[in-house]
């Protein structure tokens, strides 16, 4: 009996120095460097000397690096990988510029390797992009500057061309929905249909600015939440996206700084509990990856998870309550899905094509869910055509409207006329 209470004294004392070498180990762990990484293994004299299959060797290089550093029992959790896949690697215009992109797999899907590797969720795994600029120091090659792929994208001569050209585009504001006015480059919200306007401080600059460096003057539906209890918007500055917020029918004005992100298509809602946020985190190939971030007191920000739905070019993120949300993508099939668990699992939802227009049309135009919105109990979803839609009615393109009372099942319910008129 002796014996075996001192062997199994001694396991447990292993087991407590195990997990005391381990928390000594995590305590001390340094992430790997990005920004500062070196390697001498490349002696180039100068940058024209690196070709582009030089500059994309150091990229893998560092990748490697990176991939072995953040392995290991040694690596806390939050910062550990499994596997770190290279997808591709590519010499950009300017001199020293490389991108990389990979896939990762990670031991727990925790924010800080999230945001370390600027990852973005897919059903696939995780991906991420990176801009890296080298430059010769002291005999190696080190990154001195890491950036996502839009911001090395505003820094090509072209964009900076357009940058200093600035361009507004202006839209007639709706009488029957109005809720905000852009005028004189300022955001105004209203709650009395349009008798008084209250300014949105640097509204204008923030929420209206593209990252194109056009200056939108109709915010899309969904995009913006205006209530008497409740207003906000989605602003963005320095490569962040920031909830502007009032819950005092714009008296003060709040900020609540959210994740990394540049201004795309944006998505607000509020349910009783909730304000939902989502809005794009990289671009690539002409597409945007976006994340879908909820927060109960404005404060701390969470990620929903949906790996059942693809990242790209969301039209549409809406939440009916605490629950039930619906996403949609740019015109694909089988691009609208729906949760009823809060974001933990995505189904596909399939929507009646409208037979009679078929019929006459021999197609079916609606392929672009654009908006959703409640009334009555009810659900409406509006669907457009998308960017090749040529089906209209005396000049002004037709949409579809659709109705559930469940929330789970849409009827067609007519067409209708709902395009933001340009002006100016």
């Amino acid at each position: 009996m002796k014996r075996i209470l001192l062997i199994l004294g001694g396991l447990i004392f292993a087991v407590a120095a195990v997990g005391g070498i381990k928390e000594v180990a995590w305590h001390f762990y340094i992430p790997p460097k990005i920004v500062g990484f070196g390697t001498n293994s490349h002696a180039m004299e100068d940058m024209e000397d690196v070709d582009g299959r030089g500059l994309e060797s150091l990229a893998k290089e560092w990748l490697k690096s990176y991939e072995k550093e953040a392995k290991g029992w040694k690596v806390p959790y939050g910062y550990r990988v499994f596997d770190i896949e290279e997808i591709s690697v590519t010499d950009l215009d300017l001199d020293g510029y490389v991108q990389i992109d990979y896939l990762v797999t990670l031991e727990s899907a925790n924010q800080q390797i999230i945001s370390a590797l600027e990852l973005a969720g897919t059903k696939d795994g995780y991906i991420g992009q990176m801009v890296l600029r080298w430059e010769r120091e002291n005999g190696e090659w080190v990154i001195k500057e890491k950036l996502r792929p839009v911001q090395y994208q505003l820094r090509t001569p072209e964009m900076q061309e357009e940058i200093r050209t600035p361009k507004t585009e202006h839209y007639a504001m709706s009488e029957e929905q109005c809720t905000y006015m852009i005028r004189d480059e300022k955001l105004y919200v209203t709650y009395d249909g349009g008798e008084k306007f209250v300014e949105v401080p640097e509204g204008y600059e923030k929420v209206c600015a593209q990252s194109n460096s056009i200056y939108r003057e109709w915010l899309p539906d969904n995009s913006y939440v205006v209530t008497p209890e409740f207003t906000a918007f989605l602003a963005y500055e320095d490569s962040k996206a920031i909830l502007l917020y009032s819950e005092d029918m714009g008296k003060t004005w709040k900020e609540s700084e959210i994740f990394q992100g540049f201004a795309a298509n944006s998505f607000v809602s509020k349910t009783e509990h909730t304000c939902f946020v989502s809005f794009a985190v990289d671009r690539a190939g002409g597409s945007d990856y976006y994340t879908i971030m909820k927060s109960s007191d404005m404060r701390t920000w969470t990620k929903v998870e949906f790996d059942d739905v693809p990242a790209s070019n969301f039209t549409v993120v809406y939440w009916a309550d605490d629950n039930t949300g619906y996403v949609a993508k740019k015109n694909q099939e089988g691009s609208f899905f729906l949760t009823v668990d809060g974001g933990k699992t995505f189904t596909n939802v399939e929507y009646p094509v409208p037979d009679t227009i078929v019929d006459d049309l021999g197609f079916n135009p609606f392929d672009e869910v654009e908006k959703m919105y409640q009334k009555d109990g009810k659900i409406y979803m509006v669907v457009g055509q998308g960017d090749d839609g040529d089906y209209a009615r005396n000049g002004e393109l037709v949409k579809a409207l659709y109705e559930s009372t469940d929330g789970k099942s849409f009827t067609f319910k007519g067409e209708i006329f709902d395009s933001p008129v340009e002006t100016g």
